[in-house]
């Protein structure tokens, strides 16, 4: 149920961080202005365009502690809201703490208001954040107990002129006591996170509550969770909204499916929706924080992570852009993990997302510091590292960060100063040539020198000279040789009242004058030193400071009389000075551990002689000893079984005070390797019961491990290792399987593939190797199969002989992470199945051909396969031969003494010791007497002998049968120039071949005519035919009456012209060519 109390009647611009401290530090190679004292400030402790401003410090009485753990900044960076976390008055808790405003006029920042929560029963309780909206016309802050479920009060102030009303009170009853806190920019929405759930849920899912101002009332309008279904998520832990309050970001640290997460929610007017999840990589140790800019299209996300790769712990920050529905990584933030010295993160963007700031709380001697980014497009570039001025070591300044306008604010909640606990540093970027720090007034004392201070900022090559002036500031003179941004000096009472300005020129001789100081200088000062009992004690102790005052050299007397208040950031007391001394007893458990400031003001009122004095110290106060036990594991752990190794860690001194037992985290580790990181789970009250650390380890190889727990300490507890924890890491237990597992029969030569599959408890797949042995394996000896992925190996088991066999499947580990095991399979193999195949080199052969029997040899699975062993062959059921099989499995026989006939062949494979019988197919040899060929007789004929050269005529070839037998009708002729073949001419019908051509050279040519035979007719030759062939006749000369027939002659008998020539003649052909060279050629026509 959700109280709102009604009474009379913004952006979120901070984020703030975890006070956790990361296990082991690391010292950043940043370099940082080094602090000089001046007058109560430092030097300017910024890079880039930022210079520092001011630092802004809680109003006195009533004392504030932790100031600054979380801060906001209006748009236009005018208006700066600061929380305190608790007050503090001598008799300890005085009440929640409070929010100061501040602003800025003539140059310094000032408060402007304090903003109290309402009246509360019962406590403690603390303010834990703040939040205001972009015109700083409205401020939330938050208000909550100790417990995961205690009661949270939002108060929310109006401002109207410089008056500040508060108008509304907000109670949740079970809201929780983190700071996650936002404000819209136009201040109608609030957004507030309860990472620990609501009381009666037994997942305790956190949640975001979204909060609506609808005509001045406030209501609750939505419950935000994460999507994930897991326990203790932490969703919650840190929430932004955009300048609408449309835009939500939430933090989830620990979901059940990611290692962490950013939900973006929007409403989208019927109620809000989840729009992107933006999933982290990496286990977030603290945080995510996250910052919206207010356009809500830009997102920072960051927090402590722990890296399982590299074995550390790491702060990050990413940036991300809105595209289209969902987000874009645009990347890491440089330079964090390199340059941090602490670990958990503050973010801040400002209105347009243009700018970014990071804050990294400090640790141990390393101080924090707050980086600055600006973007360019999609790409962050860090432009300022900003430092605490006064910071030597350790601080927490970092711990909460605002952007706003030119102005940064860094938070230290832990800054000690006479204000009060804690402090907020004001950075500037100026705008131009200006001054940016004011000197102040000073009160000066004989024989201590007094510093006035003033800064420029905003131009190159700035010169600075100091004035004096005498008369009120009628007249200046400048101070000779004070050319620098202080002016240091030890006065005189003659220079009582003057005052002081610096005046500082840029290289343009441009010139900005500060404001006028004043100097009082007052009689003898106090020489203030400190006496401690013990100045290291711890937390739960008391202790006594005795503070002695002494002349400063002025006087031989003490001072006597007055009141000297100590002052040690949540402790304020005051004594009565006696002879010089005043006594204060410091009560137990009134300071938090760490180192402390204890300063001593003397203020002089009873004393004529002595003026006010100052003087300080430090004293250590310590965290409290632990131990850390680990314990004894119920069973031996073994490879691969996730063990959960538990320690408890509880404070060496009992009783102390509630709240301050061992919080935060723990590594285990062995050796140097990293083995888990994990939050401590801490109990319910009372504080007397220890806290318990649980890591859940799988070990990958066996063997004794030492193991040391780690805890990283916290805000009251000393980081602690516990001593060695010897485990002994067993072998992991495996069982292996053989599939088929029934027995197996298979022919000789045929694999039996068995599915051997070794798995570890858990169905884990293991990884090794098979080994797999059989009986009466003819000397194969032992195979070795690899296990896959999946634990699994494809074993074929062959060339067994044929019988009954028993297989051994035998499984190990060469790396020894798995216990060995086996299992056995039985085989009985048949005789393999035989084929054979018989053929002839010649299935139709003449007498006296050699024709070669050859009988291939295959199993009958696998036809690829030769066989071994002995083929008969027979010719019908005669033994004709026995042949051995060859390596190729044939088995031939050759012969050439067949005579005319048919001949049945088969093949008879015989039996062997793993081979069964086989008969080959019936093979039908013929042997075929050759046929005779009737004889033949060729002739050859010119058509024109002698010829001309140039002229065309034929060849023509006779072929016919011999004694009157029948000639041939088919068949070609093949004509010879000399030896030389030249052409083929198919016969005719009549047996006569004819070739076409002519001669161009005149000579003598020797033609012959051979025929080729064809089906029943033999070749036969003719005899040469000389052909004369003459010069050409002149063009004038009559025509040779023998030129005009043709004419032919041979060598042997037979006609020289026929009526084939003489009808040849008579049709117009262009003829082939002949001629005679050297060598000699002749053209004819194909």
């Amino acid at each position: 149920m959700i109280v709102v109390d009604l009474k009379v009647g913004g952006l979120a611009t901070a984020v703030t961080a975890s006070k956790s401290r990361r296990a082991a530090s690391r010292r950043r190679p940043s370099l940082r202005p080094r602090p000089e004292l001046l007058e109560g400030r430092r030097l300017l402790a910024a890079t880039g365009p930022y210079v520092f401003q001011a630092e802004l410090t809680a109003a006195s009485p009533p004392v504030d502690a932790d100031l600054g753990g979380s801060v906001a900044v209006s748009q236009d960076g005018g208006t700066i809201a600061v929380v305190s976390s608790s007050r503090v008055g001598d008799a300890g808790y005085a009440g929640p703490g409070r929010v100061a405003i501040y602003t800025k006029e003539d140059g310094s920042w000032s408060t402007r208001a304090v903003l109290a929560a309402p009246d509360l029963e019962g406590g403690p309780w603390s303010t834990r954040a703040v939040a205001m909206s972009a015109d700083g016309g409205r401020v939330v802050f938050s208000t909550s107990g100790e417990g995961s479920h205690d009661p949270v009060v939002l108060s929310v102030y109006d401002r109207s002129g410089e008056e500040w009303t508060s108008t509304q009170t907000i109670t949740i009853p079970d809201g929780g006591s983190q700071r996650a806190l936002a404000l819209s920019g136009d201040g109608r929405v609030i957004a507030v996170g309860s990472p620990s759930g609501v009381a009666d849920d037994p997942m305790t899912k956190g949640l975001v509550r979204v909060f609506t101002d609808a005509a001045g009332t406030w209501s609750q309008a939505a419950e935000l969770y994460d999507t994930g279904a897991g326990f203790n998520d932490l969703a919650g832990i840190s929430v932004s909204l955009s300048g609408d309050g449309r835009t939500l970001a939430m933090g989830v640290r620990n979901p059940a499916d990611v290692p962490g997460a950013v939900d973006v929610f929007e409403d989208v007017g019927s109620g809000w929706v989840l729009s992107d999840r933006l999933v982290a990589s990496e286990e977030y140790l603290q945080g995510p924080a996250t910052a919206l800019s207010a356009d809500g299209r830009r997102l920072l996300a960051g927090g402590v992570q722990y890296d399982p790769v590299e074995g550390r712990v790491n702060a990050r920050a990413y940036a991300f852009t809105r595209s289209g529905p969902g987000w874009t990584d645009e990347g890491l933030l440089p330079g964090i993990v390199e340059d941090a010295g602490g670990l958990p993160l503050a973010l801040a963007i400002n209105a347009d997302g243009s700018r970014a700031v990071v804050g990294v709380d400090g640790v141990d001697l390393i101080p924090g510091s707050a980086f600055v980014y600006e973007r360019s497009g999609s790409t962050w570039a860090r432009i300022a590292e900003l430092a605490d001025p006064g910071a030597f070591g350790g601080g927490r300044f970092g711990a909460s960060a605002a952007i706003g306008g030119g102005v940064v604010v860094v938070g230290d909640p832990s800054k000690d100063n006479g204000s009060g606990g804690g402090a907020a540093f004001v950075f500037y970027e100026p705008r131009g040539f200006e001054v940016v720090t004011e000197p102040a007034d000073q009160v000066g004392r004989p024989l201590t020198m007094v510093t006035f201070t003033a800064a420029a900022a905003g131009a190159e090559g700035v010169t600075t000279r100091w004035q004096v002036s005498g008369d009120a500031g009628a007249t200046w003179a400048d101070v000779p040789q004070a050319l620098s941004p202080y002016l240091s000096f030890i006065p005189t009472a003659a220079d009582s009242g003057n005052l002081y300005r610096a005046v500082f020129t840029d290289a343009g001789g441009a010139t900005v004058v500060t404001r006028a100081a004043s100097l009082t200088v007052a009689e003898a000062s106090p020489l203030i030193t400190f006496e401690i009992t013990d100045p290291h004690v711890f937390f739960y102790e008391s202790f006594t400071i005795t503070v002695r005052l002494h002349s400063d050299g002025s006087t031989p007397r003490l001072p006597d009389g007055g009141v000297l208040e100590l002052g040690m950031q949540l402790y304020k007391a005051s004594a009565r000075v006696h002879d010089g001394v005043a006594i204060f007893t410091i009560p137990a458990d009134a300071f938090r551990p760490g180192t402390y400031y204890v300063t001593a003001t003397y203020d002089g009122a009873g004393d004529p002689v002595f003026t006010s004095g100052y003087g300080q110290t430090t004293q250590e106060i310590q965290r409290a000893f632990v131990s850390v036990d680990p314990q004894p594991l119920a069973t031996r752990p073994v490879v691969g079984r996730p063990v959960d190794l538990t320690a408890i860690i509880s404070q060496v001194q009992p009783g102390l005070q509630d709240g301050t037992g061992p919080r935060g985290y723990a590594l285990f580790y062995n050796g140097y390797q990293i083995l888990d990181a994990a939050n401590l789970d801490t109990p319910p009250h009372p504080p007397s019961l220890p806290s318990t650390v649980t890591g859940t380890i799988t070990f990958d190889r066996p063997g004794d491990y030492a193991i040391v727990v780690y805890y990283a300490g916290d805000d009251y507890n000393e980081p602690t290792a516990s001593g060695n924890f010897f485990i002994t890491v067993d072998p992991a237990p495996t069982m292996i399987q053989v599939d088929p597992p029934d027995v197996r029969h298979v022919d000789y030569g045929a694999a039996a593939s068995y599915t051997v599959t070794v798995l570890a408890e858990g169905s884990r797949p293991a990884s090794g190797v098979v080994t797999v042995t059989a009986t009466d394996d003819a000397g194969a000896g032992p195979r070795e199969y690899a296990l896959d992925a999946r634990g699994r190996a494809v074993v074929p088991v062959r060339d067994l002989p044929a019988g009954g066999h028993v297989v051994t499947f035998a499984y190990s580990d060469p790396n020894g992470a798995y216990t060995s095991s086996q299992a056995a399979a039985a085989i009985g193999v048949s005789k393999a199945p035989t084929t054979v195949t018989l053929a002839s080199s010649r299935p139709t052969a003449n007498p006296g051909d050699e024709v070669t029997f050859t009988a291939t040899v295959a199993y009958a699975s696998s036809a690829s396969r030769p066989a071994t062993g002995v083929v008969q062959f027979y010719e019908g059921d005669r033994l004709a031969a026995t042949v051995p099989v060859g390596p190729d499995g044939r088995a031939s026989v050759s012969t050439s003494g067949l005579v005319p006939g048919e001949y049945t062949l088969t093949a008879v494979y015989m039996e062997s010791e793993n081979l069964q019988a086989s008969q080959s197919n019936r093979l039908v040899q013929r042997v075929i007497a050759p046929p005779t060929r009737a004889a033949t007789t060729t002739s050859l004929a010119s058509t024109a002998s002698p010829s001309a050269a140039g002229q065309g005529l034929a060849f023509v070839a006779q072929v016919a049968g011999a004694a009157g037998a029948a000639r041939p009708t088919s068949g070609l002729v093949r004509f010879y120039l000399g030896l030389e073949p030249i052409a083929e001419r198919p016969i005719d019908a009549a047996g006569r071949a004819t070739l076409e051509a002519r001669f161009d050279a005149a000579g003598a040519y020797l033609m012959t005519a051979v025929y080729l035979g064809s089906d029943g007719f033999d070749t036969s030759q003719s005899g040469h035919l000389s052909q004369v062939v003459t010069a050409p006749a002149s063009p004038l000369a009559p025509a040779s009456p023998a030129s005009a027939a043709p004419q032919a002659a041979a060598t042997d008998a037979g006609p020289v012209a026929g009526p084939g020539v003489e009808n040849w003649a008579a049709r117009p052909r262009r003829p082939a060519r002949f001629a005679l060279r050297r060598p000699p050629a002749m053209r004819f026509r194909g």
